[in-house]
């Protein structure tokens, strides 16, 4: 997910060789098949200039097995048998996009069903676009088709229910509003610019409740991720009106037959709009992944689906199968990456500072952003209280992406991406606890990552990749807790790692 803001510099090189002892560092030939679409007639709007960050100049090297790249293979069944998850809430949607008007009318129909043992007197929804001034118009609102009125303060909108939901029981909603679409701005991926629309966390949805802490709602904060997600289906149809000749759309699934984009299981559904996509795609076992990119990022754009498709077989046969068969990778101008289900963003600075070599932000950032599709659109978490419970398995699933297919580039890996930026912190902080974004980030992701390999060899490879195995099994379609983390974990080792979590973890 993830407002992550580095840059590789190409100068260095010549310093890197030094450094090496004369080795010379040079990109691996992409040799995977990769169908790239012609270059599209309209002529992309310029992007601004990128700032580079320096050269890690440390290294700490990991054990590391001799290996290669990783083919999409069966995982190894997890031990543990699972209970099935709650039943899911249903999203159905129709909407208009007016590209002219900028505006997105939307008729949106919710069945929720109450998963919980505990009756529930309302529904508490989070609506992300009203974070900003005349966006979010609500028109009108009923429950089991009865008009209802609620209280919207923020992004926080809770509706009282007439009678309480009792476990097992289910009710619908029915939402009409229309969305004044925003201009893009660097640090915000919603809304429209030039060339390019993007409706991410666009509609109201119900936050999930949980019995003993209650509707898990968080509020909005200048970085990390606030937003806690159910897992959920969606049915969605959209129509543009005014689009540009041309026009592709990115989608978290693409749309059937009959028109209709459906997912299931999935925490979101996002689109991204551009009449100047172009697009390249690789296949991992009978996943297809799609990279949709700008002409002027083509070098990048070209190359990045082999290494995603090496990273979703990597993540398959060490993690679990992902119930998808798409996947899309999407340039657009902010400053991060960030993950959605079953399409990620990435920075266009990252495609433009792409030089071919493996150990970059466009490459690290990329396959960071794919491992959130196994944590976080499967396995989710409250990602504003323990945000480390996704970020900290991403970044280390970079590590394992490298280990497994760039042996030769780990101890380059750990530098440039951990090491450089010499992090401290308490892995367990909230998002709330850090007053800027770079403790939060050597604290929640460097310092996670190093948790994880220490655990790794404190508790042996084997032990280790079958409590992931068992603990992505066990959690998918959930809300994991820290608890759930520590309880599985327990079941795969007997060796103490008390001082581990001592290090890491604030009391």
């Amino acid at each position: 997910m993830r407002r992550l803001r580095y840059d590789l510099v190409g100068l260095v090189m010549a310093a890197l060789s030094l450094w090496l002892g004369g080795c010379v560092y040079a990109a691996r030939p992409i040799t995977a098949p990769v169908t790239a679409t012609p270059p599209a007639t309209a002529t992309a709007t310029p992007f601004a200039p990128v700032t580079n960050t320096p050269f890690p100049p440390t290294m700490t090297p990991s054990n590391t097995p001799a290996a290669t790249a990783t083919p999409l293979a069966s995982p190894t069944p997890s031990p543990t048998a699972t209970s099935r998850p709650p039943a899911r809430p249903r999203y159905d949607f129709t909407a208009v996009l007016d590209f002219w008007a900028r505006t997105l009318t939307v008729d949106e129909r919710i069945v929720y069903p109450n998963a919980s043992p505990s009756a529930l007197d309302r529904l508490v929804l989070n609506v992300e676009p009203a974070q900003w001034p005349n966006v979010f118009h609500l028109e009108s609102v009923t429950l089991d088709g009865q008009p209802v009125r609620g209280t919207l303060n923020g992004t926080r909108w809770v509706l009282p229910l007439p009678q309480p939901l009792r476990p097992g029981q289910s009710l619908v909603l029915e939402i009409h509003y229309r969305l004044v679409l925003p201009y893009r701005t660097g640090s915000r991926i919603f809304g429209m610019d030039a060339r390019q629309t993007n409706l991410v966390d666009w509609y109201p949805f119900v936050v999930p409740y949980d019995p003993k802490q209650g509707w898990l709602w968080q509020k909005p904060w200048p970085f990390g991720d606030h937003l806690v997600y159910p897992s959920a289906d969606y049915d969605i149809v959209l129509t543009l009106k005014h689009a540009a000749a041309g026009t592709r759309i990115a989608a978290s699934a693409p749309p059937d037959a009959n028109g209709h984009y459906r997912l299931r299981a999935a925490r979101t559904f996002v689109f991204s709009l551009s009449p100047y996509f172009q697009t390249a795609t690789a296949k991992a076992g009978d996943i297809t992944i799609t990279s949709y990119y700008f002409p002027d990022l083509a070098a990048g754009g070209k190359a990045l689906p082999t290494y995603a498709s090496q990273a979703v077989a990597t993540y398959t046969q060490v993690y679990g199968a992902l119930p998808r068969r798409h996947l899309a990778i999407v340039a657009t101008d902010a400053p991060d990456g960030m993950e959605y289900s079953g399409l990620v963003f990435l920075s266009a600075n990252f495609y433009r500072t792409y030089n071919q070599a493996l150990v970059s932000n466009l490459v690290s950032l990329g396959v960071h952003e794919l491992s959130h599709q196994w944590w976080y659109d499967q396995v989710g978490n409250d990602q504003a209280l323990h945000p480390w419970m996704d970020e900290a398995l991403a970044v280390y699933s970079e590590w394992l992406f490298y280990q497994r297919n760039y042996p030769a580039d780990v101890r380059l890996w750990w530098g440039f991406r951990v090491n450089y930026f010499q992090p401290q912190g308490y892995i367990n902080r909230s998002i709330y606890d850090y007053p800027s974004f770079r403790p939060y980030v050597n604290a929640t992701y460097l310092q996670g990552a190093r948790f994880m390999e220490a655990l790794r060899r404190r508790i042996g490879d084997q032990a280790f990749f079958a409590f992931l195995r068992d603990y992505y099994t066990q959690m998918q379609g959930r809300i994991a807790t820290p608890q759930d983390f520590f309880r599985i974990l327990d079941t795969h080792t007997t060796k103490s790692y008390q001082d581990i979590v001592a290090r890491y973890f604030a009391p």
